[in-house]
């Protein structure tokens, strides 16, 4: 499997997931905020975070950010897979 450069994955994550889903995953890898992304605390994205702090800045259950954040790795990687296969 050919993996995405960050160029490709930013753009992947822009495309395949919803707003919620892309803010998990780069809050949880330190991927940075994103393009269009507004937020006062910019400083949160400089570093991975666990899913228990992504839970707290959310507002949401830890059981429910491990659920969007499985759903997301699932949708890119079905994403990589189909690009990989043209």
């Amino acid at each position: 499997m050919e993996y995405p450069d960050s160029e490709e994955l930013g753009e992947l994550l822009d495309k395949s997931l919803t707003v919620r889903e892309e803010r998990i995953i780069r809050l949880r890898y330190g991927l940075g905020p994103g393009k269009g992304f507004v937020s006062k605390r910019l400083q949160t994205f400089d570093h991975p975070h666990t899913i228990a702090e992504i839970a707290a800045m959310m507002g949401i259950s830890r059981q429910r950010v491990y659920q969007i954040y499985i759903k997301a790795l699932a949708k890119l990687k079905r994403r990589i897979e189909r690009r990989n296969n043209e």
